[in-house]
């Protein structure tokens, strides 16, 4: 049995897994007891771990009723993927250039790894997840490194649950991480934006039907 103080830790660890893992999906109820059960714990861990979860968007607690994975829409994943613009944004500005070529070698494995696996596989996202992870953490600012985590595995819990389209050409990793270590901040925060928005037309044309969530107006 984990220690006392990593308990709500090991709950909210499991039950991530499991949301990104599509074992649990949209509208899925959650018991409680069935996960400490399962993991060897007491019910307490298992709720602070559930409430943390309904914090950052993966759950909604109904009261009287239970804890559900909460539904995935694509007003929320908008609404993350331009708050993920945001932070990479400002991590670009801080770690273009000598950053980046320290970190050159790691950074095109990853990328070649990215790019060789197909889209529409899990493991594509982990890499992308991988990827982009790195380069934000190479900023050396906390929030930032900590605002991405959050959203990166939220904008993942969404995106496996809302099937679309992609269209037009993804811009190449490869090509981006040569281009960031020779860049000032105003032109990696450019290369950032148009490779996040790039491959993404066919979707983003169908999410002008959201209110309020005109890409173009940012």
């Amino acid at each position: 049995m984990a220690p006392k103080k990593d308990l709500s830790q090991l709950a909210y660890t499991y039950l991530i897994d499991q949301l990104t893992e599509k074992e649990l999906e949209p509208g899925n109820l959650i018991e409680p007891r069935d996960v400490a059960r399962k993991l060897e714990i007491s019910i307490s861990p298992v709720n602070k771990a559930l409430h943390l979860l309904a914090h950052e968007g993966f759950v909604k607690i109904i009261p009287r009723k239970g804890s559900f994975v909460a539904n995935s829409n694509p007003s929320s994943l908008v609404d993350q993927m331009m708050l993920r613009e945001a932070i990479e944004c400002q991590a670009a500005r801080i770690y273009c250039g000598s950053p980046v070529q320290k970190n050159r070698e790691r950074l095109i494995q990853i990328a070649e790894n990215l790019e060789k696996t197909p889209a529409s596989y899990q493991e594509h996202w982990k890499y992308e997840i991988e990827y982009h992870s790195l380069l934000v953490s190479l900023s050396g600012c906390s929030s930032l490194i900590r605002s991405f985590k959050n959203n990166i595995r939220l904008s993942f819990f969404l995106s496996i649950n809302i099937y679309y389209e992609e269209g037009g050409d993804r811009q190449s990793h490869l090509e981006l991480t040569h281009r960031l270590a020779a860049s000032s901040p105003t032109k990696a925060e450019k290369l950032i934006r148009e490779h996040l928005r790039s491959g993404k037309p066919a979707f983003l044309k169908d999410l002008q039907l959201v209110e309020g969530k005109s890409w173009e107006k940012i």
